[in-house]
């Protein structure tokens, strides 16, 4: 009787045991499962994270291409080359014919007026005495000026082309200022401008004939600096 009863404890103990490395068996799987699918999920932010990475390279690439737009500031040389005053005013020739056509509203006559000042090439065949400092100058301006005139030229909408106009007024300025001008020159302002932003514009005239409103506030603005040859 003790030996059955020892036989039946002996049976019970076993499988106790097997149950027991079942469940262990079922929870080592469990555990393997959730591992990968935590892996998985791991890959999956991994993936995301390299859009997020390839997002930030389009990010900088648009801040590359701003900072090809900064703005071109005066400078001062102790001898501005005269090769280059002479290449300025050819410049601004062109530059105040746009200033013309935005001002009669006129964004054909605009756009036609830019062409000259996008196919600008800089003449150095005269520049072989002008300091390196001045070549490097006149030709990031002239990167940037070609810039602007493009957006002026490629468009027929006035409101576009006048936002371009300030920024290749800023430029023009900055050349004018740099290596001066063969005629006199007027620096004007409209402080309503671009939603009361206000801008800036080079005349050829002391009269106001406000190229950001047109007709609509022709005369608006006032001279702010005059700038003699």
């Amino acid at each position: 009787m003790k030996r059955v009863r020892f036989i039946a404890a002996m049976t019970i103990v076993a499988l106790l045991a097997f149950t027991a490395c079942d469940n262990t068996a079922n929870n080592e799987e469990a555990n393997e499962e959730t591992e990968t699918s935590e892996v998985s999920e791991m890959d999956g932010h991994e993936g995301h994270d390299h859009s997020d990475h390839g997002d930030m390279g389009a990010m900088e690439g648009d801040e590359g291409m701003e900072g090809n737009a900064t703005p071109v500031e005066p400078a001062s040389f102790d001898q501005p080359a005269e090769a280059i005053k002479t290449q300025v005013s050819e410049v601004m020739t062109h530059y105040l014919d746009i200033k013309t056509s935005l001002a009669m509203d006129n964004a054909e006559g605009a756009s036609h007026a830019a062409s000259p000042l996008v196919r600008f090439k800089l003449d150095e065949s005269n520049m072989a005495d002008v300091p390196a400092d001045q070549i490097e100058y006149i030709k990031n301006a002239m990167k940037k000026l070609s810039d602007d005139a493009v957006s002026i030229n490629v468009t027929r909408d006035l409101p576009m082309q006048r936002k371009s106009f300030e920024e290749l007024s800023s430029t023009v300025y900055a050349l004018a200022k740099t290596f001066g001008s063969e005629q006199t020159l007027y620096y004007q302002y409209c402080p309503m401008a671009f939603d009361n932003k206000g801008a800036y514009w080079i005349s050829g005239e002391e009269e106001i004939k406000n190229p950001y409103f047109g007709d609509a506030m022709l005369k608006c603005g006032r001279v702010e600096e005059t700038i003699e040859m």
